[in-house]
């Protein structure tokens, strides 16, 4: 039976409603290309350039002004708007290393992040409700979805990592201590 808007856990086995989950999500191929097409790629990047060049940025922080400035950036003595040439943004991409590493603890947990190797980020920092798939209705995230996040995102083949929930049924204070 497979999982379906509205039915619940008790409606499944535990073991095949996570199994069917996990067929499902395993099997979707995650690709920009997928998304939108080279021409339409080469539009945004077009559009963004422009929009960094004739529009700028504001840059309330006077030392970071002063660094652009520095570094080829467009600014004016007592105005917080910087502009960026695209010659300057294009030189900035091309120094941004082709991979990285988010080192784990035990090297074994290592994550490499290359250009030759599609990957989605879902940065869920600040994500503070969840869409119940029992009941349909949006709620306040909890410890247990927290749990389950975590589970769930363990299991994926194509997830190597996720970003925490921001769980609501703990102390003000020490919420971001339980998103980790």
């Amino acid at each position: 039976m497979p999982w379906t808007r509205g039915a619940t856990v008790k409606d499944h086995d535990d073991r095949n409603a996570c199994q069917v989950i996990l067929q499902a999500l395993n099997a979707m191929k995650y690709s920009i290309h997928s998304l939108m097409s080279d021409s339409e790629m080469s539009k945004v990047h077009e559009t963004s350039l422009a929009i960094l060049e004739d529009t700028g940025m504001q840059i309330d922080h006077a030392q970071a002004r002063s660094l652009l400035h520095d570094a080829g950036a467009k600014t004016d003595k007592g105005d917080t708007i910087v502009k960026f040439p695209a010659e300057m943004v294009e030189a900035s991409i091309e120094k941004i290393p082709k991979t990285i590493c988010l080192a784990g603890r035990d090297s074994e947990n290592d994550l490499s992040l290359n250009c030759e190797s599609p990957f989605v980020v879902r940065c869920a920092t600040g994500l503070t409700a969840v869409l119940d798939h029992q009941t349909g209705a949006y709620r306040k995230a909890t410890m247990n979805d927290q749990k389950d996040y975590a589970i769930l995102a363990d299991a994926l083949n194509n997830v190597s990592m996720a970003g925490p929930l921001t769980v609501q049924d703990t102390l003000g204070k020490t919420a971001d201590l339980h998103a980790t």
